[in-house]
């Protein structure tokens, strides 16, 4: 008797599942499809912010800790040809020094770096190539010039995030001086930064002066510099 009675409810709940099944199927994709209808551009940028920085690309993976890495490396590389070239400039731990790269990039500081352009005025850019390749692996892109003339005219052709100098060049021994005076003549308000052989205190302050961001001698604190700088105009 218990079993007879207990058919009837066992057929309700089935049919109340099947319903219930029924209408999740029905339902869900349309729910789900409205949602991604409203927030369409919410959804997109994120799974492109997703792709740039956690994607693979020809195989190669582009997540945080790869960018991390490879900056470091590039970093401890340009603190030797920095040394090479100027024996004067001791890093007693250059590894230590590089690892400023694992601290300081995050998807965010990507994502800013992604969308910058940086002008580079320097008479022999073979000399920064490691510096340039750090930054680079964070998305940023680099216009070259070899002269102040050729970097003003950059400059007015196009805007940049940032403007990294050297100081001397030919035989104007404060070039990037000459550089930030006709920039600013010229109504470009560009952050300048001024990488050079030499920084000392005096000259780092004299670099303020003439309206340079800052100075410095040092790869770790150009990167540093220059990501500051694009997290801040973004």
């Amino acid at each position: 008797m218990a079993s007879y009675l207990g058919t009837p409810m066992d057929d309700v709940v089935k049919l109340l599942n099947a319903v219930s099944a029924l209408i999740g199927a029905v339902i869900l994709p349309v729910v789900v499809l409205l949602v991604f209808r409203m927030f369409r551009i919410e959804i997109n940028a994120f799974i492109h912010r997703t792709n740039r920085i956690s994607g693979k690309i020809a195989g190669v993976d582009f997540s945080i800790e790869a960018q991390q890495a490879e900056a470091a490396g590039a970093l401890e590389k340009a603190f030797e040809s920095v040394e090479q070239r100027h024996p004067e400039i001791r890093v007693p731990d250059a590894p230590a020094a590089a690892s400023i790269a694992t601290r300081t990039i995050t998807p965010t500081v990507v994502e800013n770096a992604s969308r910058s352009t940086i002008l580079w005025v320097d008479d022999n850019p073979e000399h920064n190539v490691y510096e340039r390749r750090a930054l680079e692996t964070i998305g940023a892109t680099f216009v070259l010039a070899r002269s102040t003339d050729d970097g003003l005219k950059r400059a007015q052709e196009q805007a940049f995030d940032v403007v990294i100098s050297d100081m001397a060049r030919g035989r104007d021994r404060t070039a990037g001086y000459t550089l930030i005076e006709r920039l600013r003549k010229s109504g470009i308000q560009t952050p300048v930064v001024i990488y050079a052989g030499s920084a000392t205190g005096e000259q780092r302050a004299e670099a303020k002066s003439k309206g340079a961001l800052d100075a410095t001698n040092r790869p770790d604190e150009l990167f540093q510099m220059v990501v500051t700088v694009l997290n801040s105009l973004n």
